[in-house]
């Protein structure tokens, strides 16, 4: 009986865990890591028990700091690095592609990653649990604070984790690798300098109860964990996309995913307004508002790098009822596909913010800047496409990415230049600027002119995409399934 499980389980094991873990145990870097965990904490328990103070408060509460942040530095500096240097190398003509030499799928490749760093993680909490029983004995802290720390702590080394496994899924150059890990290593030295000590060391378990808007404890923990899942949940399937097939329909599960992202901030919303008081309600409102605008704004910038035609592969599963086609169109790989998504998005964004109930007046302005933001990137996005159209005989590789980052810059860059060059200033009055900014986000960030700008980007925006139509419903057309085929090729198939 025993062995029948075991076997089940041996059967149902990551492919990609086993290796990654065994690479691990076998490797040098595991075991000098471990010896270096633990000689800096016993070092540092060292001087902060028999050096410092140990008899007054805050020198007790310091011990449990210290460790923690052994702890926390030991995982971010050596097991991530670690583990998405490997898969750097994978991925970039080091060794054997796994993608290419392997039946898995991008699911169980990049699971199989991850599981590998979550395992690692685990061993060195484990490995502090001595360390942080000391540091309960003396008593400066008190044992919710541990366990929140520890809590919260671990999930944002997964996050972490989770995003450098994305990033390591981009194929690029070593100097380049070596660029990205440099960036790594700076970056998340600020963000452990600015916001992992606002969020660990307070005497709340690193809780910012403003979050529970009002209410018990336990409701700012669980939006806190629900966003955390959430952000680490969505790292993943962005990693699942980049290890899938350049011609596959990669971006269904993304979107899908924002998708349902979209709808549980929605659901959220719904129960502030009937579980909470009406100004919490208004603001999750315009959080809802704003985080959905940014998700959505993300995705019409990608979906400006996607291919243009589709593959057979993406066709096969192209449904062929004209009905359910419509509904499909937006989850499938493709430029129009994706900006056609983001634009449904955030119209059902803004139509359902419209018949919320709120009271407004407070936000009027950061209402009007979101919904004029989103006008003015959704301009940029279509302007880059119809840019593309007209040049793309004479320039056949041309990114509508790019030219929409060009636009950008352009359109912000040079107005504020020719301002300072006619007013002979560096820092010219927001009133003396705003007319040069017409074409330009920036214009939103000027308190009199938001409701201008909101005009102008969502005029701009509504008229490219009249000049598109057309074209737009030309590649709607083409989105069919491919052709069955005749019984002479299925023979042929058959034979061969």
């Amino acid at each position: 009986m025993f062995e029948k499980i075991i076997n089940r389980l041996d059967d149902k094991l990551n492919p990609i865990l086993v290796k990654e873990l065994r690479q691990s145990t076998n490797s040098r870097v595991l075991t000098i890591l471990v010896i270096a965990f633990l000689s800096i904490q016993l070092f540092g328990l060292y001087i902060q028990v028999f050096m410092g103070n140990a008899t007054s408060f805050d020198s007790r509460q310091a011990i449990f700091e210290t460790v923690l942040t052994i702890l926390i530095a030991s995982c971010i500096y050596g097991i991530i690095p670690t583990v998405s240097n490997r898969f750097f190398r994978e991925r970039n003509g080091d060794s054997i592609d796994l993608i290419y030499t392997t039946v898995l799928s991008p699911f169980a490749v990049i699971s199989g990653k991850m599981l590998s760093a979550v395992g690692l993680i685990v061993l060195l909490y484990s490995l502090c649990t001595p360390f942080i029983f000391i540091s309960y004995l003396f008593p400066g802290v008190d044992i919710l604070t541990i366990v929140w720390s520890l809590w919260y702590s671990f999930w944002i080394i997964v996050a972490i984790a989770q995003f450098m496994i994305l990033i390591a899924t981009i194929k690029t150059t070593k100097i380049m690798r070596s660029v990205v890990l440099l960036g790594y290593f700076i970056g998340i030295t600020f963000f452990s300098l600015s916001l992992v000590p606002a969020l660990l060391f307070s005497r709340h378990g690193g809780l910012m109860m403003d979050i529970g808007f009002g209410r018990a404890p336990w409701y700012a923990h669980l939006i806190i964990m629900a966003f955390l899942l959430l952000i680490i949940g969505f790292l993943y399937v962005l990693s699942v996309c980049a290890v899938t097939a350049d011609h596959a329909n990669r971006a269904l599960w993304p979107r899908l995913y924002a998708a349902g992202m979209w709808l549980a901030g929605l659901l959220f919303v719904i129960g502030m307004h009937i579980f909470s008081t009406k100004s919490d309600a208004n603001e999750a409102n315009v959080f809802w508002l704003g985080m959905s605008t940014l998700l959505f704004l993300c995705f019409m910038g990608a979906a400006s790098g996607e291919r243009e035609k589709y593959g057979n592969r993406v066709r096969r599963y192209i449904p062929r009822n004209k009905f359910l086609r419509l509904l499909y169109f937006p989850f499938f790989s493709g430029e129009i596909n994706g900006i056609v998504y983001s634009i449904t998005f955030l119209a059902l964004t803004a139509l359902i913010f419209s018949l919320l109930p709120s009271n407004t007046r407070n936000w009027e302005r950061g209402v009007i800047t979101i919904v004029g933001l989103a006008g003015y990137f959704t301009w940029y996005s279509l302007l880059a496409l119809q840019i593309k159209r007209m040049f793309v005989r004479r320039f056949p590789n041309m990114n509508s990415f790019l030219i929409m980052l060009f636009a950008v810059i352009v359109f912000t860059l040079a107005p504020m230049l020719l301002a300072c060059g006619i007013y002979h200033r560096i820092d010219p009055l927001e009133s003396d600027i705003a007319p040069f900014l017409i074409l330009s986000f920036g214009i939103m960030t000027i308190k009199e002119y938001t409701k201008l700008g909101l005009a102008i980007g969502w005029g701009a925006c509504l008229f490219t995409l009249i000049i598109l139509g057309p074209f737009l419903i030309r590649r709607i057309k083409e989105f069919v399934p491919l052709e069955k085929p005749t019984e002479q090729e299925t023979d042929i198939e058959a034979n061969e």
